[in-house]
């Protein structure tokens, strides 16, 4: 059963996150990041995004409890939880390479879509994260979750919604099921900053780079 997160899913959606992310996101995985690292940076924006009423999660029909994925989303006008960097400088891992990423990623969303720092609220969704629990992969509930999360975005009334897709996997459920086009596309063959050596190497492990996809729902519809 696919449905909107609540306040009382915040445990089980942060630990099956983390666990996820731990075992999947690439980048991170390079420089180090533990699952207790990304337990600690989850819990400040999970607790925060329960009650947003933008999250999807993925439970099973017999027990609603028991959380199978989640892709979590919020305003991208909201501005970074409180204690981030405390958080990051406290981390076993090193979070740069993923941070750098985003934040190039995010600054082409900026300027392609003229989007300035004070956004207006309710404009842009940012897909967050996305991530499906070890016994549930396989049953096609993170493409689901991406198509809920983008068709809840057009219907809340978003203009834009978009994601910072730092694997392989994530990348072609956003644009294969999700139907989001790349608008820009990070190499981590030629990548240049903290972890180089082992971020160069992820091409080798299936992920090419990091793609911006997006969905613009302002586009009209070419007439036939």
């Amino acid at each position: 059963m696919y449905r909107v997160m609540i306040a009382e899913d915040s445990n089980a959606v942060l630990d099956s996150i983390s666990v996820a992310f731990h075992e999947g996101e690439a980048i991170s995985a390079a420089g180090g990041v533990t699952l207790e690292d990304h337990h600690k940076i989850n819990e400040l924006f999970v607790r925060r995004m329960a009650g947003n009423g933008n999250c999807i999660v993925a439970v099973e029909m017999e027990d609603p409890t028991v959380v199978l994925g989640a892709f979590l989303n919020e305003d991208f006008a909201n501005p970074p939880p409180e204690g981030l960097e405390e958080t990051l400088a406290s981390l076993e891992g090193n979070m740069t390479p993923v941070m750098s990423t985003v934040e190039e990623l995010e600054g082409h969303l900026r300027q392609k879509y003229g989007l300035k720092d004070d956004l207006e609220r309710g404009k842009v969704l940012h897909l967050w994260m996305l991530g499906v629990t070890t016994e549930a992969r396989g049953r096609k509930i993170g493409q689901k979750l991406a198509i809920h999360s983008i068709a809840w975005a057009k219907k809340q009334g978003f203009k834009i919604a978009f994601a910072e897709a730092t694997g392989a996997a994530s990348t072609h459920i956003l644009t294969k099921h999700g139907g989001q086009e790349v608008v820009h596309f990070i190499d981590y063959g030629v990548y240049e900053g903290p972890c180089q050596e082992q971020v160069r190497a992820l091409p080798g492990q299936g992920h090419n780079g990091a793609s911006l996809t997006v969905s613009d729902f302002r586009q009209k519809k070419k007439k036939t």
